[in-house]
């Protein structure tokens, strides 16, 4: 929004206010009440550049900033402001042709068996070699590429190259190992987004079964109707759906009786409060029994200590995962580990976990 000769804050924050609390009241969708809130953030001229592509940059490095506080609200560009934000222009515009550049890769964490400590599978976690910042996390660009739309085809992508490797396991190893891959609430509401991971599947091969569609919490608040429809059918035509992180956002009973959903992934949270908190022992319990008695699979992330993985052995936890069993490899990594298993050069770890003391589990 351009506003033309202003010279001073006060104009430009009350015109900001303004427009803040015009989006205040709840707006009717289709019958339901929707609340808008907005990020707002402001550059003045010539104080914050004399350039529009300076100008219009502050201004949005200002909003960046104002969301990263919650949002909400407004926020004027100040050169103290951390350069951190600022990175968020610059990845947002290179992440838009990163997919061409072949910068883009994919790492494997296992999911193992907690019974036998078998390889059941693994997750699929997206890398990007940026050419200037090096290796980045998805922590570090997932949310830019939520926030601008690039999830979809950063999703696409993610999926068909996971699932053209899992089809690799398969067919040099014989064995119907699940692949796990999370997809955005974005995703989720395409109208395509069935044809896509059809599309996945027939191409690499996989069965519907051996692919394990990971959803944030947050999808299960969303009232969408495209999404409920994708879920449903996907379900329907064997695929997994589990809910990824659970606990920790808006978890409810009713969502998991309403969605077609086939497990849940405990949130690392928990695990780490295990076997010394009480509390979280007593969570994770009652997840273990509530999954079990709506006969849903549960993994359990974030493993990084024996006293964990016993506990979560002994409670019958189906899966799990962590860097006390495995760090993320990338799949020449996981082609070797597979080969080392079947060759039986990977030492089990409950044959070491017998040889451990017992611990103290508070009850």
């Amino acid at each position: 929004m351009l506003l033309p000769k202003v010279a001073q804050e006060e104009v430009a924050r009350k015109t900001a206010d303004t427009l803040l609390e015009e989006l205040a009241p709840p707006a009717e969708v289709q019958g339901r009440e929707v609340l808008i809130t907005a990020s707002i953030g402001i550059a003045l001229f010539p104080h914050h550049g004399t350039e529009p592509e300076s100008i219009i940059r502050h201004a949005d490095l200002a909003m960046y900033h104002c969301k990263a506080r919650g949002g909400n609200g407004v926020k004027m560009y100040s050169p103290q402001m951390d350069p951190g934000s600022a990175e968020l222009l610059f990845l947002e515009s290179d992440l838009a042709s990163a997919i061409e550049r072949n910068e883009l890769s994919i790492e494997y964490q296992p999911l193992l068996d907690a019974a036998s400590m078998e390889i059941a599978g693994a997750e699929a976690l997206v890398r990007w070699e940026h050419p200037k910042m090096g290796l980045l996390s998805p922590n570090s660009f997932i949310p830019v590429a939520e926030e601008n739309g690039l999830i979809v085809p950063l999703g696409a992508w993610v999926l068909r190259h996971a699932c053209l490797d899992a089809g690799d396991w398969q067919q040099t190893f014989g064995r119907s190992l699940r692949l796990a891959v999370n997809v955005s609430s974005r995703q989720l509401a395409e109208t395509d987004f069935v044809d896509l991971v059809q599309s996945a599947l027939d191409e690499s091969g996989l069965n519907p079964e051996q692919l394990d569609l990971e959803l944030t919490e947050r999808v299960l608040m969303q009232q969408d109707k495209q999404t409920l429809d994708n879920l449903e059918e996907l379900r329907s035509r064997g695929v997994g759906l589990s809910i990824d992180d659970f606990g920790m956002g808006y978890s409810a009973l009713s969502y998991l009786r309403r969605f077609p959903l086939s497990g849940i992934k405990i949130d690392r949270f928990f695990v780490n409060g295990i076997p010394g908190n009480k509390d979280d022992i007593a969570i994770v319990r009652a997840i273990l029994a509530m999954a079990a008695a709506l006969g849903m699979r549960v993994v359990a992330e974030g493993i990084e200590n024996q006293e964990q993985l016993r506990f979560l052995v002994e409670e019958a936890c189906d899966e799990v995962q962590g860097f006390h069993l495995h760090r993320p490899m990338d799949q020449t990594g996981f082609l070797r580990l597979l080969e080392s298993e079947r060759d039986g050069k990977t030492a089990l770890l409950p044959y070491r976990m017998l040889q451990t003391p017992a611990i103290s589990l508070v009850r």
